[in-house]
């Protein structure tokens, strides 16, 4: 038997967030397009005959309150096995940037731990286990791409767009998922805003037929992104800054602060490349200098698991 697994925990960027108004219990229902895309957390899982819980990472907390740390205590509570258990994870995914890193790195450690110690859950049978743990940790359970309602928990794995790829741009700042909410709240409040009602009518089918249209014709839109414009004005330049490389679409994903450009086939490689041209032949403060770049492709899976290291 195996003592050790290996993870590779996906991404994810969110083409399109509806988000509706506060609920009762605190939380905010939300429609959009979860993509996974190929940048990834690595982590390394072992197990032992000991007693124990050890996560190694650098995510800027406390191991106890990570979410791999809450993942594999809400696993052994559910399996009621005593083991040691030594998770190292090597971060990739930015932090604070809407692309899903503490959940991806959730539902990697639930899947590895399932494949480790032969429990036989099946990425089915740890949907509950990692709803409780985190809203988006039953997409990177089921991955690829998927229409996401509800609190996040209600997942509907649709065709992904293989033909298009994205270039990311990671800020300088981080944005807090709480911060952002509440901004949103904040901004719709002071603004007469009513908060589109969730559900809106999409459907899985429909978010499909939109997904397939021409990138440059999509409406898709994040109802952050309009708040958090209004609270760090370099959003407009960044944006503005992709449209001029060619973007087919551009937007902020998650609650941000990452945001993306769409293109066809692999041009986003290429609009990597004359970004860092323009990030090295220009003085001016508002560039995209020492920001985050990624070049991505969208994936048909969020989690990739071996025996053997990763190259």
């Amino acid at each position: 038997m195996n003592d050790t697994i290996y993870v590779r925990a996906f991404a994810k960027i969110n083409i399109g967030l509806k988000v509706g108004p506060r609920n009762q219990d605190g939380y905010h229902s939300i429609e959009s397009i979860f993509q996974a895309v190929d940048l990834g957390d690595d982590l390394q899982i072992s197990v032992s005959k000991g007693k124990g819980l050890e996560v190694r990472a650098d995510l800027g907390c406390a191991p106890e309150q990570t979410t791999v740390y809450a993942a594999a205590s809400a696993f052994l509570a559910k399996t009621k096995l005593e083991c040691g258990i030594s998770i190292e994870v090597f971060k990739r995914i930015p932090s604070m940037a809407g692309m899903g890193g503490g959940s991806a790195d959730a539902a990697g450690t639930l899947a590895g731990l399932d494949m480790l110690l032969g429990t036989g859950f099946g990425a089915e049978g740890l949907l509950a286990i990692g709803e409780a743990v985190g809203s988006d940790v039953p997409f990177f359970l089921s991955g690829g791409t998927a229409f996401v309602e509800g609190r996040g928990e209600i997942v509907h794995t649709i065709l992904p767009r293989i033909d298009l790829s994205f270039l990311l741009v990671k800020p300088l700042f981080g944005v807090s998922t709480p911060w952002a909410y509440k901004r949103l709240d904040d901004f719709r409040a002071a603004r007469g805003l009513d908060p589109s009602r969730i559900p809106s009518g999409e459907s899985p089918d429909s978010a499909l037929r939109s997904l397939e249209r021409p990138p440059e014709t999509w409406e898709f839109a994040n109802d952050f992104q309009a708040p958090l414009i209004d609270a760090f004005p370099e959003y407009s330049f960044i944006l503005e800054g992709l449209k001029v490389l060619g973007a087919s679409y551009v937007s902020l994903t998650g609650s941000g602060s990452a945001v993306y450009a769409v293109f066809r086939g692999r041009d986003a490689c290429m609009a990597k490349g004359k970004a860092k041209a323009l990030m090295a032949g220009t003085s001016t403060p508002n560039t995209l200098s020492g920001m985050g770049l990624h070049a991505l492709k969208p994936l048909e899976t969020s989690l990739v698991l071996s025996y053997y290291p990763f190259r």
